[in-house]
């Protein structure tokens, strides 16, 4: 659970890790496996043969017999040897963490001599002190008998080119996750009900085949949306020309009480279809404008409503310089709808706008009879209605709370999430129904 939390959400950096990881591990590896095995078994050898040619040329240094043939071997070895008469253990090398001549230390050890300093002198040349028994000699060698001299230039080449391969590799990245950030802003903005026409699909095959799967589902999508107002709209409005005609008769008969129900009735019906040519408004494409969300919601909003004397407490925690993109005519009818109805069940009605990290919040509460838990999903619904509690409907007739089609907090959710918000409904501090609109800044 702890490695989860700690890895990166993002799939960009996932592929680095994806990538960088192997390399990593590939380096590491190698590393050891060359220096710890390989590298050290070279040092072994080449100590251990070092240490019997000084040890051998030591041992027989003052043997007159033997100069010539010394001589012989300290030229075709390159080495250069000469006893210390002073003592020198004062150059005795500090020890280090890491020692490119441990191996050469222990092979001397091992054959009796004692390594008492060890040095550079000049390029590829080092120049060191050996004791043996109670004798001293000064040694001058060439570095690549002691230790491999393509160790550094291999750790080098190692480095660099793995480093190379990522940096290669988090390019190629980059350009084949570019797209899919822009098929994201593009859902995003889609979602809000923005459309993107540029968008290009880009990448690997994979990838620019769900970049053009999107856009067909894209318009299919517009597609279904456009047919399906059109044809609400169209049937709404057909509705219309026999009931003016219904009306038209009933002028022309004489008044009575049967008369008079069935006008209420047919003036129900018009306030029916009315909501529904209102609710097929919601999904009319309305391009967003960029407004000052405090102003707006001051003016546009909550002045009308104390204009009328309504009893609404407003609290708008946003100031006079915050901007955003919204579609102004489907969040004036949100709020206004959903104030409305706070109203027509409520006589204190709250009224509060927030800013979050990405969101403005804003939040309805009155002191009304409220909706029970259960049914806070299902008014949502288009066309649903509650019996026992109280409809959310607008006012379309003065016995309210028998009326409606069920289509006002529907209405006011589709305007609210055509937007990229979402609406929330729980119980008010009031005592009565609290709604929270969460709309993406």
């Amino acid at each position: 659970m702890i490695f989860k939390k700690l890895f990166p959400k993002s799939l960009y950096k996932r592929f680095i890790i994806i990538i960088a990881l192997p390399i990593i591990i590939i380096q590491l590896v190698s590393f050891c496996v060359f220096y710890y095995n390989h590298l050290a078994a070279v040092n072994k050898n080449l100590g251990q043969m070092n240490a019997s040619e000084i040890k051998f040329i030591i041992k027989n240094y003052e043997n007159l017999q033997l100069n010539n043939l010394l001589a012989t071997i300290l030229q075709d070895l390159a080495i250069n040897i000469k006893p210390v008469k002073n003592d020198p253990k004062h150059l005795a090398n500090i020890s280090k963490i890491i020692d490119p001549y441990q191996k050469f230390r222990e092979q001397l050890s091992i054959a009796g001599l004692n390594l008492i300093n060890i040095e550079k002198t000049r390029h590829k040349e080092i120049a060191m002190i050996i004791q043996y028994q109670d004798q001293f000699f000064k040694i001058d060698m060439a570095t690549k008998k002691i230790t491999p001299s393509r160790v550094n230039i291999f750790i080098f080449w190692l480095i660099c080119t793995s480093f190379t391969l990522l940096f290669i590799s988090i390019i190629f990245v980059k350009n084949q996750i570019k797209f899919l950030k822009q098929l994201k802003d593009s859902a995003e903005k889609y979602g809000r009900g923005l459309v993107d026409e540029n968008i290009r699909p880009s990448g690997s095959e994979e990838i620019r085949s769900l970049g053009l799967s999107f856009i067909r589902m894209r318009d299919r999508i517009k597609r279904q949306v456009t047919q399906r107002t059109e044809m609400l709209s169209g049937v709404s409005h057909d509705l219309r020309t026999p009931l003016t005609r219904i009306k038209l008769q009933l002028e022309m008969l004489p008044k009575s009480k049967a008369i008079n129900e069935l006008k209420v009735d047919i003036e129900d019906m018009e306030n029916l279809i009315e909501e529904y040519l209102e609710f097929a408004k919601t999904e009319n494409i309305e391009k967003p404008t960029s407004i000052l969300i405090g102003e707006f919601l001051q003016n546009q909003i909550i002045n009308p409503y104390l204009r009328s004397n309504k009893n609404i407490n407003t609290s708008i925690d946003l100031g006079n310089k915050i901007c955003a993109e919204f579609k102004i005519i489907s969040l004036k009818r949100a709020l206004n709808n959903l104030l409305d109805n706070a109203f027509n069940f409520a006589d204190i009605v709250d009224f509060k706008a927030r800013k979050s990290n990405r969101n403005l919040i804003i939040t309805i509460e009155d002191n009304g009879p409220g909706i029970p838990l259960k049914e806070r999903k299902n008014v949502l619904k288009p066309f649903y209605q509650i019996d026992n509690s109280r409809n959310l409907d607008k006012k379309s007739s003065n016995n309210y709370k028998s009326k409606g089609s069920g289509l006002g907090l529907a209405i006011a959710n589709d305007n609210i999430s055509s937007q990229g918000g979402r609406i929330k409904l729980s119980k008010s501090q009031l005592g009565g129904l609290k709604v929270i609109i969460y709309l993406p800044l």
